[in-house]
């Protein structure tokens, strides 16, 4: 099975150590001067990096939106089946 959640990591992990190996490859010539500045893996793992943090933070953001939306409806209702529930005796 191709598509099984641990092959479907397996595959990530992988993807992600042969990045860090280029980069390190690129970070070694440019120690040993034959670069000259930042290697251009390095710009583009740094890219990745940003765009999954700002995924991220949109999702967060999105959720506590609509924890925002509904917990005033939440609480409202909440408070009165308490206050209902004492008058009743």
């Amino acid at each position: 099975m191709k598509d099984n959640p641990a092959a479907l990591h397996e595959k990530a992990q992988k993807k992600y150590l042969d990045k860090l190996a280029s980069e390190n490859a690129a970070l070694l010539q440019r120690l040993q001067g034959k670069g000259i500045g930042v290697p251009k893996e390095t710009i583009e793992r740094m890219k990745g990096e940003l765009e999954r943090m700002e995924a991220l933070v949109a999702q967060k953001e999105k959720r506590m939106m609509r924890l925002k939306e509904v917990y005033p409806f939440t609480s409202r209702r909440y408070l009165l089946s308490l206050l209902l529930f004492h008058r009743n005796f």
